[in-house]
């Protein structure tokens, strides 16, 4: 068997490799299980739980296309004169992924 081969030519001929293989062997019966859901599922409220993180995401995203922040952060290097100036973008956008991120984890997702 091909992947016997390769995962003792990865890990060693003398790993034991039994326990890894039982391993991904459970976990993509589990991936088998998940209940796979699409894009127009997300878009269509399917679980209303949704509603709030789809909410949150867009106005995000929507504020900062509006605001042309984008623009400036990628095209800072053309006017910048120190550092200081791009450090300033790149903070913005460790701000807007974050404070994304919170509200995404903080509400209650689909069950």
């Amino acid at each position: 068997m091909k992947y016997l081969t390769a995962l003792h030519k990865l890990r060693g001929e003398d790993e034991d490799i039994e326990e890894e293989i039982q391993e991904m062997k459970e976990e993509a019966e589990k991936e088998q299980s998940v209940e796979k859901i699409g894009v127009w599922d997300v878009i269509t409220l399917r679980d209303p739980d949704w509603k709030m993180p789809l909410i949150i995401c867009t106005v995000l995203h929507a504020g900062q296309q509006l605001s042309g922040i984008n623009a400036v952060s990628t095209c800072s290097w053309f006017f910048e004169d120190e550092y200081s100036v791009s450090l300033v973008f790149y903070l913005k956008n460790v701000t807007f992924l974050s404070s994304s991120l919170f509200c995404l984890t903080t509400t209650k997702g689909p069950k």
